[in-house]
């Protein structure tokens, strides 16, 4: 069993409601224990194993749907990360607050880069490719 990392307490501008956990351990990006490291490997067998039972209930041929189905959704949902990226820096960003979402783009684009627009596009990509197989490739 491990122990969790220290923190320390640092304030952001002096402000105490402002509170941030600082990591101070010198266990960081050490090895994870082999309980956590055999869960990685089991959780992802486990659920391919599954995936894979339920493919084959479904009858010949009926792998298409499930291909078909996490295409598009995973296709659907990436296409519009960059517009959630851009809603996502109004709500937090009091420089965007009131700015269209042109104008907040162009804003984010020149501050941050254009690569700042993909930013969570794989956890999207593979999080609704399994999903929309699953959902649709049942459904079907």
């Amino acid at each position: 069993m491990t122990t969790p990392p220290k923190a320390k307490r640092t304030y952001v501008n002096g402000d105490s409601s402002a509170l941030m956990a600082t990591s101070t351990s010198s266990d960081v990006g050490d090895e994870l224990p082999q309980s956590d490291t055999l869960a990685l490997i089991l959780v992802p067998l486990a659920l391919t194993l599954s995936f894979a039972g339920v493919v084959s209930l479904s009858g010949p041929g009926a792998w298409r749907y499930y291909v078909a189905g996490g295409i598009c959704a995973s296709v659907s949902h990436a296409i519009t990360t960059p517009i959630d990226v851009v809603k996502t820096r109004q709500q937090v960003d009091p420089e965007l607050e009131g700015k269209g979402i042109v104008k907040s783009t162009m804003k984010i684009v020149k501050r941050d880069g254009l690569g700042t627009l993909l930013v969570g596009l794989g956890p999207t990509t593979v999080g609704y490719l399994i999903e929309g197989s699953v959902k649709f490739g049942i459904y079907e």
